[in-house]
C-alpha cells in the first residue's frame, strides 16, 4: 500500500466482528485481514474490535493484530486504549 496521509475530514471509524469476518474459517486468520487492519491504522482510521463475546473470549491472536479499542459483551464492555 502507498503511504497515505489522511486528514480528519476523511479518517473513518471502522468496526470489525470476530466471527466470520477476521476469523475465517477454521476459525484462521487470514495474513490479509491482519495487514489490512494495520495499514488502516497507519492511514489514520480507527479500527474496533466488535463483537458479542465477552473480552475473555476474544482469541490472544485477534486481539495481537493491534486495535483502537473494543466493543465486546454485546456493547456491554468498552475500551478506547486503556480507557475503560
Amino acid at each position: 500500500m502507498d503511504d497515505v496521509t489522511v486528514s480528519s475530514a476523511t479518517s473513518r471509524t471502522i468496526f470489525l466482528d470476530v466471527d466470520g469476518t477476521i476469523l475465517g474459517p477454521g476459525a484462521r486468520i487470514a495474513p490479509s485481514t491482519v495487514t489490512a487492519v494495520r495499514a488502516a491504522r497507519e492511514a489514520g482510521h480507527l479500527v474496533y474490535l466488535c463483537t458479542g463475546r465477552s473480552v475473555g473470549d476474544v482469541r490472544a491472536s485477534v486481539v495481537e493484530i493491534g486495535f483502537d479499542g473494543a466493543i465486546t459483551s454485546g456493547g456491554a464492555y468498552v475500551t478506547q486504549g486503556d480507557e475503560l
